[in-house]
C-alpha cells in the first residue's frame, strides 16, 4: 500500500533511534526474524497527530500499512502534537525512543511491547558457547542488535535480555544450540577364528 499521496491526520502518534541498517545480526538491508525484507519499513508515510492515544496510533499504523500488528495492552499513555514525512520505519523508530518502546515484526505480524516487558534469561554454558549461539541465530535468520546475545565469562553463562516476541523466537534456538549433541556408540565385538576340524 503507498502512502505517499495521503496524509492521515489523528487526534495525537511509537520508537527506537534505529535506521535500516542497524536492524538484524550481519544484514546490511531493514530485514524481519525470518529473512524477508520488511518493505514496508521503507514506505512513505506522512502523519499527522494532533492529540491521539498510543495504542490507539500504533494500531492505525499496521491498518494504514496493511500489517499484523500486536499492541501490549501495558502499553499507556498519549502522543500529542507530531507532524511526521518520511519512511514508515522512522515513524515507527520515534515513537519507540519517545515512549519506552519495544517492536519485533516476525514476517508476519509486527509486536509492540513496552521496555519494562523485557524479559531476561540465562543458560549455564561453556567458553565457546557464545560463538556457538551466534552462528545459530545467524543461520536461522534470528538476530536482532538491539538485543544482543552476551556472555558472562565469571558465571559461564549465555544471557539475553529481550522483548517477549524476541524471546520467543530466540531462546528455543539457543536451547538447541546449547543442548548436549548425541553421541554414536559403536559396540565392537571382538570374537577368534574357529580351528580347523573342530
Amino acid at each position: 500500500m503507498t502512502l505517499a499521496k495521503r496524509h492521515f491526520i489523528a487526534t495525537a502518534v511509537l520508537c527506537t533511534a534505529l535506521t535500516s541498517a542497524d536492524i538484524g545480526v550481519d544484514r546490511a538491508d531493514a530485514g524481519d526474524l525470518t529473512g524477508q525484507t520488511m518493505t514496508w519499513f521503507g514506505e512513505d508515510y506522512p502523519y499527522l497527530i494532533v492529540d491521539q492515544s498510543l495504542p490507539d496510533t500504533l494500531r492505525e499504523f499496521g491498518h494504514n500499512l496493511d500489517i499484523a500488528i500486536e499492541v501490549s495492552d501495558q502499553i499507556k499513555g498519549r502522543v500529542r502534537r507530531y507532524d511526521h514525512e518520511g519512511p514508515s520505519g522512522d515513524f515507527l523508530n520515534y515513537l519507540a525512543t519517545e515512549h519506552g518502546l519495544d517492536w519485533v515484526f516476525d514476517g508476519g505480524r509486527l509486536s509492540i511491547s513496552s521496555a519494562g516487558e523485557r524479559i531476561a534469561r540465562s543458560w549455564s554454558s561453556g567458553a565457546d558457547a557464545y560463538e556457538a549461539v551466534r552462528t545459530a541465530l545467524i543461520k536461522a535468520d534470528i538476530g536482532d542488535a538491539r538485543y544482543p546475545v552476551g556472555f558472562d565469562s565469571g558465571k559461564g553463562e549465555v544471557n539475553l535480555s529481550a522483548p517477549p516476541r524476541y524471546m520467543a523466537l530466540a531462546a528455543p534456538m539457543i536451547d538447541r544450540a546449547l543442548a548436549p549433541k548425541a553421541t554414536r556408540t559403536v559396540n565392537v565385538i571382538h570374537g577368534r577364528a574357529r580351528s580347523g576340524g573342530s
